[in-house]
């Protein structure tokens, strides 16, 4: 009976772990992606802006005018730049949240199991070993 106790704890224990596990691995496996949507993006934004700047290059024909459109162009790619910097904190500050909402479950789960009382042995007597009271000292 009591292997068949220790047996179901551990069973319970062992799924307790590969569930909690897999959701870690959702949470991680989501936030990579998102990430590398936006690594991808901004290897776009490099090589476009890259590009335009070649372009600018060979169509502005005075100092000035190249100045003007390098500025302009600063500008618009510094935009989209930012607007990525801003979707990565958003994904990471998402992926802390979730982490922290999982990690806390966890505790609460783990918490539930530790104070799972055992069941008491019941006190046995055993005959012809019982202690004898210790002799009175009278002065």
């Amino acid at each position: 009976m009591m292997s068949n106790d220790i047996f179901t704890t551990m069973t319970g224990s062992s799924s307790l772990a590969y569930e909690s596990m897999q959701e870690l691995g959702a949470i991680n496996s989501k936030t990579i992606s998102r990430l590398a949507e936006i690594q991808l993006d901004f290897a776009r934004l490099g090589l476009e802006s890259s590009m335009e700047q070649a372009k600018l290059l060979t169509d502005a024909g005075s100092y000035e005018n190249l100045m003007a459109a390098e500025s302009d162009l600063a500008s618009r790619y510094g935009d989209r730049i930012m607007a990525l910097a801003r979707e990565t904190t958003e994904v990471m500050t998402e992926s802390r949240d979730e982490f922290v909402e999982w990690l806390e479950k966890r505790f609460e789960e783990g918490g539930k199991q530790a104070v799972k009382p055992s069941k008491p042995k019941p006190a046995t007597k055993k005959s012809g070993n019982a202690a004898k009271p210790a002799p009175s000292q009278a002065a």
